[in-house]
């Protein structure tokens, strides 16, 4: 192993980068003051080869980092054979103080040889032929042995040599010597009693154990040919079978596909349920449309109540007119004349009597002033104060005139208060016939467009006849939605048998569904059923001969079979071998039995000699 290049970083006393280059030096020293970082060189190449720092003892690492660094990263190329290796290795502390090898790598150019500290180890070693030890004994002195070494005593220095240069090995040939010596003597004494216990055979026995091996190895030859036909045969046998329980299998399933009960009947059940559902919906149709055409008829007539209100408008008409054609009006016209008659015949017979009191008046005016004098006050005629008034008496003939003066004035008051109620029960009737002449003139124009009352009965009969007839189209209409209801509900119930027979279908469908039944274009379940059960006769018709076939193929394999296994059972009874299956297995181990019989045969008689050989050797 030759250096070429050494890269340093933060190991020992190089802290920082340092490159040394060994390209075309044959031999270089290095020198210089203690501390300067030669023998660091030397560490480094060690640890960039092994991983390991010599001074420093077992595994440790972490003093070899420089102090304030966090790694230590080395470098070397060297040359083995003509071939240039790079050694790389990268030291890192831990938290706890200490330090690991967390990369390493051994390289032949860009070719990486090993990756990771052992292994890289192991490469090394494999490559330098030398392990830690050896090197740092042949390639690499210690210092510090080196030094001791030069202040050593001359037994020290002995020790030294012999640890340094490995000389205790002659110390350890003599006590190898002297144990094979031992060894030798007591390999003798064994082999004398080794060869005292070989059974050794006799020459027949040997021929006849050489005998059976090549007769087994003959066999051994032909057996597997001879087990591969019978297997063959069995294979036959376990297909005929398989191909036979696979038909038969199918057949058991298609006998197992039963038609729903009923399916015929079921079908012709639907389609007249179906039909009379259709039948029912139409007949409702029909009803629906009579119904909507009978309410737009009856929409385009007046109402019940329409023509209520108009017969109530003509009887109110009716009623007005008679109390404008009632008599009290008359009547009471004529009673208000009459009285007015009576009451001026009344005031001429009032005026009358009192033009007859007034002249009786003059004629006795003497009298009447007699009668008007008051005591105390003066004489309207010689204006002298009345002492004492002079006793009068009333006149008969005034007094009958004034009686019927009054009697005058008060029929004529009494005339009066008749008139005044007379014409005040005219005006009432007058009022009265006004407000109903109103009414009239109202009702006459609520009625202008109104039809008339033979009209309006026609229309009234026509109404009527409209809605008895929609009576009858909701009554129709009523009784077919129900029969369509139940037809409805005839159809589903048989729906929800078509369906139970549908399950029954896809169930019976997926247990022969590996023999392809067809697939229907049909939507009607009981179309599919007839199509499954014609299809099902159509397989089971195939498949009952092929059955029959596949059973007959059982039994001829399994004779041609059975010929064969006892053919090949005789062979090896013949050569004392089980018949056990697999045959080629017991012939194997029969053969292997005799070989090993022919080989410790062969072994005894070779270590006879070689015992015998052996003994005479360690004799001398």
């Amino acid at each position: 192993m030759r250096p070429v290049r050494i890269e340093v970083e933060g190991f020992s006393a190089y802290r920082e980068m340092v490159d040394v280059d060994f390209e075309g030096v044959d031999f270089f020293s290095l020198a210089g003051p203690t501390g300067s970082g030669k023998s660091s060189l030397i560490d480094a190449v060690i640890f960039a080869l092994y991983g390991r720092v010599p001074r420093l003892g077992g595994n440790a690492v972490a003093p070899a980092i420089s102090a304030g660094a966090d790694r230590a990263r080395v470098r070397l190329d060297f040359e083995v054979g003509g071939t240039v290796y790079t050694a790389a290795r990268l030291a890192t502390r831990t938290p706890s103080g200490g330090a690991t090898v967390k990369e390493a790598r051994l390289q032949e150019g860009d070719r990486v040889i090993a990756d990771g500290a052992d292994n890289v180890t192991v490469a090394v070693e494999d490559l330098l032929r030398l392990r830690f030890d050896d090197f740092t004994r042949t390639v690499v002195l210690p210092q510090g042995d080196f030094a001791r070494f030069l202040t050593a005593t001359k037994s020290e220095r002995q020790g030294l040599l012999r640890n340094l240069l490995g000389l205790d090995v002659y110390t350890t040939m003599r006590e190898l010597a002297r144990t094979r010596g031992a060894v030798a003597a007591d390999r003798a004494e064994s082999a004398l009693r080794a060869l005292e216990t070989l059974d050794i055979p006799d020459d027949e026995t040997a021929a006849t154990a050489v005998e059976r091996r090549d007769s087994l190895e003959s066999l051994a030859g032909s057996i597997t040919e001879q087990e591969k036909k019978l297997a063959a045969l069995d294979h036959e046998v376990i297909a005929s079978r398989s191909d036979a329980e696979r038909i038969a299998g199918a057949v058991e399933r298609l006998d197992s596909i039963s038609p729903p009960d009923r399916l015929e009947e079921l079908d012709s059940l639907t389609v007249a349920a179906r039909e009379e559902m259709a039948d029912a919906d139409e007949a409702v149709e029909a009803a629906k449309k009579a119904t909507i055409q009978l309410e737009a008829s009856i929409g385009e007539l007046p109402t019940s109540e329409q023509l209520g209100s108009w017969a109530r408008l003509r009887e109110r008409l009716s009623q007005l007119d008679e109390r404008l054609n009632d008599e009290p009006m008359a009547d009471a016209r004529q009673s208000l004349d009459a009285k007015l008659v009576q009451l001026d015949e009344a005031k001429t017979g009032l005026e009358t009597a009192r033009d007859d009191l007034a002249s009786a008046r003059q004629e006795h005016a003497a009298h009447t002033l007699a009668g008007a004098l008051v005591m105390g006050k003066p004489c309207p005629v010689c204006a002298q104060v009345v002492a004492e008034p002079p006793e009068t008496r009333d006149l008969p003939e005034v007094v009958d005139l004034e009686r019927e003066v009054m009697r005058s004035s008060e029929r004529l008051s009494s005339l009066q208060d008749e008139v005044d109620a007379a014409r005040a029960a005219v005006t009432t009737l007058e009022t009265a016939r006004t407000e109903v002449e109103k009414q009239r003139d109202s009702l006459l124009a609520d009625l202008a467009d109104v039809p008339s009352t033979e009209e309006a009965e026609t229309l009234a009969e026509e109404l009527a006849r409209l809605h008895e007839e929609l009576a009858q189209a909701r009554e129709s209409r009523a009784l077919h939605e129900k029969e369509a209801k139940a037809a409805r509900t005839r159809v589903e119930d048989l729906a929800e048998a078509s369906r139970r027979i549908g399950r029954r279908l896809t169930e019976s469908q997926l247990a022969v569904a590996d023999l392809e039944p067809p697939l229907s274009e049909s939507d009607d379940v009981i179309v599919q059923w007839k199509e499954l059960l014609a299809w099902r006769a159509d397989q089971l018709e195939q498949l009952r001969p092929r059955l029959e076939a596949a059973r007959e193929g059982i039994e001829k394999a399994e004779s041609l079979a059975e010929v064969a296994r006892k053919e090949l059972a005789g062979v090896l009874e013949s050569h004392d071998i089980p018949v056990v299956e697999p045959f080629a297995v017991q012939v194997a181990t029969a053969l292997q039995a005799a070989r090993s019989t022919v080989e410790a045969h062969e072994k005894a008689l070779a270590d006879s000699v070689e015992l015998t050989g052996k003994a005479k050797l360690a004799e001398t």
